[in-house]
C-alpha cells in the first residue's frame, strides 16, 4: 500500500503531522497560530528538500526520511543548523 503513495506526498505529510505533534506536546507553548505556521513552514522545506533530492540525483524515497525528520526538528532548529553551517563556510574564507 505504501509503494502506492508518491515518495513526496509522504514527506509532506510526515513532515506536517510531525510538526503538529511536535508542538501540540510542547505544553507551554501549543497556540493553534503557531501549529498553524510551523506546519506550513516544515511542509515547505518538505517539498523544498524533495526536489533538491531529485536535482542531486538521489532516490525519490528519501524524500520519506527527510520530511519526517524535518517535522521532528522544526523550522527554528534546521535554521540554526542552516546558520550554524554558513558561518563555518564564512570562517574558512577568512
Amino acid at each position: 500500500m505504501l509503494e502506492k503513495v508518491p515518495p513526496e506526498l509522504a514527506g509532506l505529510s510526515l513532515a506536517v503531522f510531525l510538526a503538529i505533534v511536535r508542538i501540540w506536546g510542547d505544553e507551554r507553548d501549543n497556540k493553534f497560530m503557531r501549529i498553524f505556521i510551523e506546519t506550513v513552514i516544515c511542509g515547505c522545506l518538505s517539498l523544498t528538500f524533495s526536489f533538491a533530492v531529485l536535482a542531486v540525483g538521489m532516490s525519490v524515497y528519501w524524500s520519506a526520511f527527510i520530511g519526517g525528520m524535518i517535522g521532528y526538528l522544526g523550522s527554528t532548529t534546521l535554521h540554526a543548523i542552516a546558520v550554524k553551517i554558513i558561518h563555518s563556510k564564512i570562517d574558512k574564507m577568512k
